[in-house]
This record gives C-alpha cells, structure tokens and sequence, in this order.
C-alpha cells in the first residue's frame, strides 16, 4: 500500500474509532471494499433505513421545491437534468440558495467537458478519460453527495454501522483525502486507479 492509501485507511480509522487489520486494509481496493470491510469489522450491515439519509432526502426535496417554484417536491428517482437547468453556472446558484438554507455544503458542479478528439488532446489532457456527467445523475444521488459532504456533521463515527451511512461517510473522507468532487465518486472507484491515491 501506498503513504496516500495509507494516510486513507488511517483517516477512515480516525473517524470510526477503530483499527482495520493490516491484511484487511492489503484488500481494501476500492470505495465500496472499504465501506464493505468497516461494516464487517465493526459487526454492522443492518438493512435498516438510515434516518440521516430520509432526514436529509426530506429536507433537500422541499428546499427544491420551494426554490424551483416545483408544483410538487421531486421524488427521488426524478433524474436532475429534469428538475434544474441544464448548465452548471444556472444550478450552482440554486444549490448556494438551498445551502444557506440548510446551513449544509452542497456540491458545486462543473458543466461536464467533451471528451477529447484529436491524440494530441487525448495524450495531454488532465482530466480524467471517465469525467462524469452529473446532469444525468437523480435527486436520489444529489442528497447522497450532500450527506457525503456533510459526513462530520451527521455522524458520530462510532455509532455508524448501516451500510448507507458507512459508505457515505467514505465517500467523503476520499473526496477530502484525493480532492475530488463527491459527485465523481463511485462505489467501485478503484482508489488508485481512478481517484489517483498513489
């Protein structure tokens, strides 16, 4: 394991109150296998709702409502691009609004970057190849960035043991950890691979 995956496992400990074997952490590749192996070790995976995620499903739903003018509060599988403007520089001030609402940070958005097209563009480029579009993202996934980004303040790391709430609290620790947008993160996000934890 590298000092970054390293330093990854440590912060993820440091937040949960508890130490994750070495050859436990040897087999944590990705998001997902990290989330998966704190609930094993820590006796969790109950298939209870978590109260965070309806608490928080509620709240973003009716701010939506209320700031889109919506006739009803969107439901969870309503996809974004139906709800918000198409262009980030549009929704991002919606998010500000419903931020100062809630008092919780919300993700800010970049509109999503056309892949590349000549080799010298595909050789050079920064971004990665698999830059997400979160246009084509839910409401749904909105509130589960919003719980990720806003993980030290909801939980209590040693009370978390539902599968949900172990995951999100992840997310957010390897987007402060590799400095990538909660809303690029994906379960089965190699870490090294595709967030680039060295």
């Amino acid at each position: 394991m590298s000092l970054d995956t390293v330093e990854l496992i440590a912060a993820v400990e440091d937040f949960f109150a508890f130490k994750i074997p070495d050859t436990e952490a040897e087999q944590m590749g990705t998001v997902q296998q990290i989330a998966d192996g704190v609930c094993r070790l820590r006796g969790g995976g109950a298939t209870t709702p978590s109260r965070i995620r309806h608490g928080c499903h509620a709240a973003i739903r009716r701010e939506l409502q209320a700031a889109l003018r919506l006739a009803q509060r969107p439901d969870t599988a309503v996809p974004l691009a139906q709800v918000l403007p198409a262009a980030a520089a549009h929704w991002n001030p919606v998010l500000a609004q419903l931020a100062a609402r809630t008092g919780w940070q919300l993700p800010s958005f970049t509109d999503p970057r056309p892949p590349a097209t000549s080799w010298l563009g595909r050789l050079f480029r920064a971004e990665p190849g698999r830059w997400p579009d979160w246009r084509l993202a839910t409401v749904g996934d909105l509130v589960d960035w919003t719980v990720s980004l806003n993980y030290a303040r909801f939980y209590h790391g040693p009370d978390a043991t539902l599968p949900y709430d172990v995951l999100r609290i992840v997310v957010g620790i390897v987007a402060e950890r590799a400095g990538v947008a909660v809303w690029e993160i994906r379960p089965e996000d190699s870490i090294t691979n595709d967030l680039g934890l060295d």
